[in-house]
């Protein structure tokens, strides 16, 4: 139930329903599981300070129990609190762990996930050589398993840092398709920050260009479609399998809602 109410982004309701079954649960197994879905729910609540011990509980229980899927989604979601705290180099040693065990267990959606943050962290710090290898790795694996979420979104970060690197027009085109390509995955799923997200991407693919006109009109339309969102209730907050959309600002590669499923293994 409390899963559920994260999925609807009945955060509130979530958090007392987390607390009782904490109190009631005697497996360690479920405690662990527990104590991670807890960790997320205050990372959506933008309190990663309260969401680490909570991910960090759970992350040794899955190692003392031997569940490597598990553990490695434990050490994605450290990352993505790391990455708040803006502690990027503990946060890539943190996602490449994720993605050694994501990879030995053979949870390619935790695989996925891990490389497209690892991307963007990498992004984030001027290593634009590796954030391209892993997005590109992240967006290629996302589509063959289907996670049209984390391939969207990775797809606009692979954007967004081919304009940041030190030849920006020189992928202007590529970013604006990869951007275009991202729109359609947006509109599809009805995600609405990320439509205005690959608009804004666009916009500044075509001032790299030079295309003022072009870049302007791009701008109106992530302004319209944020408008849009607003006027409706927002984008609908995701925390399953398949992934989440985004409930902060726009850009920052670090800042996304993730999905909360953890593997049983």
């Amino acid at each position: 139930m409390a899963t559920v109410d994260q999925y609807t982004g009945r955060l509130e309701e979530a958090g007392p329903l987390l607390e009782r079954a904490l109190s009631l649960a005697s497996d360690r197994d479920l405690r662990a599981r527990i104590l991670l879905q807890k960790g997320l729910l205050l990372l959506n609540l933008d309190r990663p300070d309260l969401a680490l011990p909570q991910i960090e509980e759970a992350s040794q229980l899955f190692r003392e129990l031997r569940m490597p899927a598990a553990q490695a989604a434990a050490h994605f979601h450290r990352a993505r609190a790391l990455a708040d705290f803006g502690m990027l180099d503990q946060a890539r040693r943190d996602l490449d762990r994720a993605v050694t065990l994501a990879r030995e267990a053979g949870e390619r959606r935790t695989e996925a996930m891990s490389l497209s943050l690892r991307g963007s962290v990498r992004s984030a710090a001027r290593d634009f050589e590796g954030a391209d290898r892993d997005l590109r790795a992240a967006a290629k694996q996302a589509n063959e398993i289907g996670d049209r979420f984390t391939e969207c979104h990775t797809t606009l970060h692979l954007a967004n840092s081919l304009l940041s690197s030190q030849n920006p027009k020189k992928n202007q085109r590529e970013a604006a398709r990869l951007a275009r390509l991202a729109l359609a995955i947006a509109e599809e799923l009805e995600l609405p920050r990320l439509r205005a997200l690959a608009h804004a991407i666009r916009a500044r693919a075509y001032l790299r260009g030079s295309r003022i006109a072009e870049a302007l009109a791009e701008s109106e339309r992530s302004v319209a479609v944020l408008g849009e969102g607003r006027a409706t209730g927002g984008a609908r907050r995701r925390s399953t399998t398949t992934g989440g959309s985004s409930s902060r600002r726009p850009g920052n590669p670090t800042k996304q809602s993730w999905h909360s499923a953890v593997p049983r293994r």
